[in-house]
Formats: structure tokens, C-alpha cells, sequence
């Protein structure tokens, strides 16, 4: 939070892995980061945010906005499962029994029940990246003080899937 404060790239790819690594349910991964370091887009941002957040937003070396999949299909499981089988390197179809459990999991849901399985995923996913960066002794909080219609807008978020 300090702006003269510099945090290493190192441990802001720490900070970044720790949210890839975040436990999720079913493992799906269901919230995405976006790490902001540019100044002019922070800029845009804190003016986004509620007035008490502004200048946290505007001074910080890195803003990490956690962003919720909101059209949770078969599709995503199916994405998930074909990146895991990639980074591990086995066949897809040893994976079709995972696939079966996590599409019954999740699609045994209602859609708005989803949606609020993602956001609680990203809250913990968020609570991770608060531990590890105490744990680097990095300065950090959580806020939600911020309009986020007017995040989605700057981020680009309706435009992704």
C-alpha cells in the first residue's frame, strides 16, 4: 500500500501462483485474476472505487482483481479437464469419471446457485492471497468498496468467457 514500497516481481508471481493454487470446490477453479499494475488503468479504477478506497487503489504497487465465472456450463468443466489433462500430461478420457462427478456437482446446481459457489470460491481464493502475502510481508487488504459494473466496464469483463 505503500507506493514507495517496491514488491519484486518474484513475489507478485508468488502472490499470483498462490491464487492458481487456492483450494476451489471440485478444483474448477472458478474465479479468474487479473493482476493491474498499470498506472493510468489504476487511475481509472480508483476512480471506480468508493471515495475511502481511492487512494489505496491509485497508490498500490499491484491491484489483484478477483473476477467470478458467471455462465458456469458443462463447458467449463470440460475446459478445466482439458487444461489439467495438458499440465499433467495424461490422456483426456482418464479423466471421465472427474468429469462426471464435477458437470453432476455443478450442474445439479441452479444457475444463480453457481454463480454464488464462484464467488464464495473466489473469497477463498482471495483469503490465500492475503495469508501468502502476509506470509511474504507484503501490505495488503481486501476491499469490495468499489462499483463493480464500473470494474467490469475498465476490465473488460463482459467480453470474457
Amino acid at each position: 500500500m505503500d507506493p514507495d514500497r517496491p514488491v519484486g516481481e518474484a513475489d507478485l508471481a508468488q502472490l499470483a501462483e498462490a491464487v492458481r493454487l487456492s483450494p476451489s470446490s471440485v478444483n474448477l477453479q472458478l474465479c479468474h485474476l487479473i493482476v493491474v499494475r498499470d498506472r493510468a488503468l489504476l487511475e481509472k479504477l480508483a476512480g471506480a472505487a468508493w471515495v475511502l478506497n481511492r487512494q489505496k487503489v491509485s497508490d498500490c504497487v499491484a491491484l489483484f482483481v478477483l473476477t467470478v465465472k458467471t455462465d458456469l456450463r458443462a463447458k467449463t468443466v470440460e475446459r478445466f479437464l482439458d487444461q489439467l489433462a495438458s499440465d499433467k500430461g495424461v490422456d483426456r478420457s482418464a479423466l471421465a469419471e472427474m468429469e462426471a462427478k464435477a458437470k453432476g456437482f455443478l450442474l445439479g446446481m441452479a444457475p444463480d446457485d453457481r454463480t454464488a459457489l464462484a464467488r464464495r470460491q473466489a473469497f477463498l481464493a482471495f483469503g490465500t492471497l492475503l495469508t501468502v502475502a502476509a506470509s511474504l510481508r507484503i501490505d495488503a487488504c481486501q476491499t469490495e468498496g468499489f462499483v463493480a459494473a464500473d470494474y467490469d466496464r475498465i476490465l473488460g469483463c463482459p467480453k470474457r468467457t
